[in-house]
């Protein structure tokens, strides 16, 4: 379930994206979006069926694509993650309580 912080954080980067790239992204607009350092680690990920987000082709239009919001939903769900040990320190350390 996803909380309201989370929601609003989804919606502010869906935003962004929408502004600066409209909404699908592909070529190295998704490759930043999602993180990868290039463009080989990107379509690997995609080969390889491990891409955070569900990217698809169209017909009659080369590449890859992916939705603004599915990119802008995966990015505020890892934000909300508790796995990074430094993230928790920081955390703990920002709220003593």
């Amino acid at each position: 379930m996803k909380s309201a912080s989370q929601t609003h954080l989804a919606e502010a980067l869906e935003a962004k994206l929408m502004k600066d790239e409209g909404s699908l992204l592909t070529g190295d607009a998704l490759r930043r979006a999602l993180g990868y350092r290039s463009m080989d680690a990107l379509r690997k990920a995609i080969s390889r069926g491990t891409a955070p987000v569900r990217v698809f082709m169209l017909p009659s239009r080369r590449g890859r694509f992916a939705l603004a919001r599915d990119v802008a939903m995966w990015l505020a769900a890892q934000s909300s993650t508790d796995s990074d040990p430094i993230t928790r320190r920081h955390r703990k350390e920002d709220n003593p309580m």
